[in-house]
């Protein structure tokens, strides 16, 4: 890396360009969030670059003096190492002096140099205090413990979460997007396809979801809405229940069925038959709860 980017420059300042590998560009894209919580803690100072490194609270010191270029006072490859001598602070470059109050405050403890990851309290890295702080925060998803739990299927977890928020390729939104002539649903021929008719209010649907509320004793409601069933079983099963487990599996299978089963239509011209859907629901549910069980077993051998 640093024989073909950096180059006998500073890490801090080297650029990417379209050629570079990915990796490298990320590097230098998310470089500006990293000096965020680094802080170079000063031992000796050999290896701590004055100008380029953050190793005073305010930040680097390149960026602080814009008016002022390393190269113009010929220290652009010294380390703090050149301002200390007998373990006490000697600002020899007039340039920093108004940087002295700052830097005054700075320990030299006589060891190596460290980083300090400021993020945590402790100053070690952590890879979850790093996602946290490059990530985008958003607004909590009430129903994530519908959607994922140790024994769901991701495949069918991330279509139940596309349906929640209404964004599977139903074709009152293809018709939007100028992709679909046709918006009747292909399962029951009879209204407009869309989520909410899908999940439940198409006739092939509410007849699946039915026999799996039967199956597991769910009391049925008028209100045939994906999201309202999925607060029902959030607010009606305990979190360490089997029953909040079969329930949350139903209802992942369910709505991942229905969808192949739209998708076989429309693009293989095949049908099935909606007592088949929902044994292979109950197939689905069976295999993940025996997989489930023998994982606990094995667990405690």
């Amino acid at each position: 890396m640093h024989g073909r980017y950096i180059k006998g420059g500073n890490f801090w300042d080297a650029t990417s360009n379209i050629l570079d590998s990915g990796t490298w560009k990320h590097l230098s894209n998310t470089k500006s969030k990293a000096l965020e919580c680094i802080r170079k803690s000063i031992g000796n100072g050999e290896t701590t670059s004055i100008w380029f490194d953050p190793w005073i609270q305010e930040g680097r010191i390149v960026d602080l003096l814009h008016s002022l270029s390393p190269q113009q006072t010929g220290t652009g490859n010294w380390t703090v190492s050149r301002l200390i001598h007998n373990s006490q602070w000697n600002i020899i470059i007039p340039c920093l002096i108004p940087l002295l109050p700052s830097i005054a405050n700075i320990s030299i403890t006589g060891q190596k140099d460290s980083c300090k990851w400021l993020p945590t309290g402790n100053g070690v890295f952590s890879f979850y205090s790093a996602w946290n702080h490059i990530r985008s925060s958003g607004a909590v998803f009430e129903l994530y413990n519908v959607v994922w739990f140790p024994s769901s299927n991701p495949r069918m977890s991330y279509c139940l979460l596309k349906a929640l928020y209404n964004r599977l390729s139903t074709r009152d939104r293809l018709i939007n997007f100028g992709i679909s002539s046709s918006d009747i649903c292909v399962l029951c021929n009879l209204a407009k396809e869309s989520r909410d008719h899908l999940y439940f209010q198409c006739p092939y649907s509410i007849f699946i979801w039915k026999l799996c509320k039967l199956k597991l004793q769910m009391n049925d409601i008028d209100d045939r809405d994906l999201n309202t069933e999925a607060q029902n079983i959030q607010r009606n099963f305990k979190l360490k229940d089997k029953s909040y487990i079969l329930a949350r599996l139903a209802l992942n299978s369910t709505v991942w069925h229905v969808w192949q089963e739209r998708i076989r239509r429309i693009f293989q011209n095949q049908k099935m038959h909606k007592i088949m859907v929902f044994r292979r629901i109950y197939e689905d549910i069976k295999i993940s709860v025996e997989f489930n069980c023998l994982a606990c077993m094995a667990g405690k051998d």
